[in-house]
Parts: C-alpha cells; sequence; structure tokens
C-alpha cells in the first residue's frame, strides 16, 4: 500500500512549478518537515492500538522524501508482520493462546523455536502434532487505516508554517 502526498495549495503549487531555486527549495522542505511531524502522530496511534513500540512500525514504513524533481512524499508501509516473540508476547494462563499485556493477540498459539534458533509463535494447522504455522501480528491494516484518518487540514497548515520559515531562512542565506 502507498500513500502520496503531494500539494494541495495553489500558491505553492505555482512556486514549484515556476519559482526560483530558493522558493522551491523551501517548498520541497516544507513537505518534507511537514509530513514527517504528522508521520510521528501515525506511529503513536498505531503502536498504542496494536500495542507494540512505536519503533517496530517505523521500522516496516518506508518513508520516501520529496525533492526538488519530485516533490511528492511517499510513505509505504510493508505486508510481513511482527514476531511476536519479539514483542514478548507471553502465555496466557487461563485461556491457550498468546497475550500481550491483558488482551490476547493470537488464540490457540504457543512459544516455540525456529530452526535458526530463534524464539517464535506458532499455531497447529490441523487437530495433529504437524504442521505448524508461524505466527505474526499483521500491523499492515491499522497502519493503513492511521495513514488514511492523517488530518489533512494540520498537514497543510504545518506545511504553510513550515514554508514560510524555509523561505525566510534560504532568504536570509542569499543576503550573506
Amino acid at each position: 500500500m502507498s500513500i502520496t502526498m503531494k500539494f494541495q495549495d495553489r500558491s505553492l503549487r505555482k512556486i514549484l512549478r515556476a519559482g526560483d531555486k530558493p522558493a522551491r527549495r523551501a517548498a520541497v522542505d516544507a513537505i518534507n518537515l511537514a509530513v514527517r511531524s504528522q508521520m510521528k502522530h501515525v506511529y503513536r496511534r498505531s503502536a498504542s492500538e496494536l500495542g507494540v513500540a512505536q519503533r517496530i512500525i517505523r521500522k516496516r514504513t518506508y518513508n520516501s522524501k520529496a525533492s526538488m524533481r519530485r516533490p511528492a512524499y511517499v510513505v509505504r508501509t510493508v505486508t510481513w508482520g511482527v514476531n511476536l516473540a519479539a514483542i514478548k508476547a507471553k502465555k496466557s494462563p487461563r485461556v491457550r493462546g498468546l497475550k500481550k499485556g491483558a488482551k490476547i493477540i493470537a488464540p490457540g498459539a504457543f512459544l516455540g523455536t525456529r530452526p535458526n534458533g530463534q524464539p517464535a509463535a506458532y499455531r497447529r494447522r490441523g487437530p495433529n502434532r504437524f504442521p505448524l504455522e508461524w505466527v505474526t501480528l499483521e500491523i499492515h491494516d491499522i497502519v493503513s487505516k492511521n495513514l488514511r484518518s492523517m488530518n489533512r487540514r494540520a498537514l497543510s497548515l504545518a506545511m504553510r508554517r513550515h514554508y514560510k520559515k524555509q523561505l525566510k531562512y534560504r532568504q536570509q542565506q542569499a543576503r550573506r
């Protein structure tokens, strides 16, 4: 899943198309700063919903910054899940499954060891002892939902605020 954020403000779009170099650089930096500040909220919200650290979600998203050639910020989430043993999921004493905090996150799962020696969570595929399937915590849907619900108004206000600061900074640099 990929989400591309572009400038929606007409005046800033004109600057990006025909503006001088310092103004275009200021606009690109404003895009990057504004989206990065909004992504912090996405990471925080997703981490609290999933019950994992923000670091885990940050590692599983790919952010491509805006540049002078391509003034758009692209955010992609990956599809691989989080190893339940890595986030310290514990065996539930009453119900068969694994829990994180008070919430059961993988019913019917148990902790085991992978062939490479790393701990992992498994679930039986059928009534027999084997085959086993590796159980992970899927983060793609929740992160995508939080990306879509990103506050667009706050993003555009942040872009304008950062653009003014960046333009002022670049004009001061040009005077020196």
